[in-house]
């Protein structure tokens, strides 16, 4: 599923800028610092991935739409980052690598409208999950 294609993201990327220092506050307050890589699924623009970089994060991101993980990399770029993104449908997540954290940020997880797709996705989040794991 890719909900947003080169108008969608455009529009979400000046609409949604950037996360709230509270938000930001709230997941930096409860994601493992030291435990290796953490991943946000449904990464969109970056909105929230950048400022948890910026704060010393080390974040992967996930989405399937290839328009809003362009922004999300030029946003990190321009902040001189570099992280690992991939285009992955949720509901089939595959991933090299395993994590002692993930999180879906803001209303995200609201877009898998189907039951099914909630829950395959929320398995295949923890499947890639370290025991014992942290979901946000």
């Amino acid at each position: 599923m890719s909900a947003h294609g080169t108008l969608g993201t455009l529009f979400y990327a000046a609409d949604k800028t950037r996360a709230s220092a509270g938000e930001v506050a709230w997941y930096a307050a409860r994601l493992p610092r030291d435990a290796g890589p953490v991943f946000e699924a449904m990464v969109g623009s970056g909105r929230l991935l950048v400022p948890l970089l910026e704060a010393g994060f080390e974040v992967h991101g996930v989405d399937s739409s290839e328009a809003m993980l362009a922004n999300c990399e030029q946003r990190i770029a321009i902040g001189g980052r570099a992280t690992q993104l991939y285009r992955q449908n949720v509901t089939t997540l595959n991933l090299p690598t395993r994590y002692a954290a993930a999180f879906i940020a803001a209303g995200s997880f609201q877009l898998l409208a189907d039951p099914i797709d909630a829950l395959d996705t929320l398995l295949r989040i923890r499947a890639h999950l370290i025991d014992p794991g942290l979901l946000l």
